[in-house]
């Protein structure tokens, strides 16, 4: 049953990660983008005659990433959280079903 249980987490963990990655994540540095550019443009300006925030965040969804957002360095928090709980989930599974086969 409880290597059923981490089974399943693991099924859901994997659903979340491609979640993350595919539709969460450019979103977020699509909406980052657009910002940016605001307060650039704060800087010189006392208004802003456009906002693309939804223009951003459909180009980054995309798969038009500005190059600052495939940086490794913004990449790895990422992939380590991601793949931390992955290991755990899968040890959880391994451990079960080991203790399951081989009592």
């Amino acid at each position: 049953m409880v290597a059923f249980a981490f089974a399943i987490h693991l099924v859901f963990w994997v659903a979340i990660w491609v979640l993350d990655f595919c539709y969460y994540n450019p979103r977020l540095i699509g909406a980052a983008e657009a910002l940016f550019k605001i307060e650039e443009e704060s800087k010189t300006k006392l208004r802003t005659r456009r906002i693309e925030m939804s223009i951003k965040t459909r180009d980054a969804v995309a798969g038009e990433l500005p190059k600052s957002a495939k940086s490794w360095k913004l990449v790895r928090g990422r992939w380590a959280f991601h793949v931390l709980v992955f290991v755990a989930l899968a040890g959880g599974f391994i451990y079960s079903m080991y203790r399951y086969l081989c009592p």
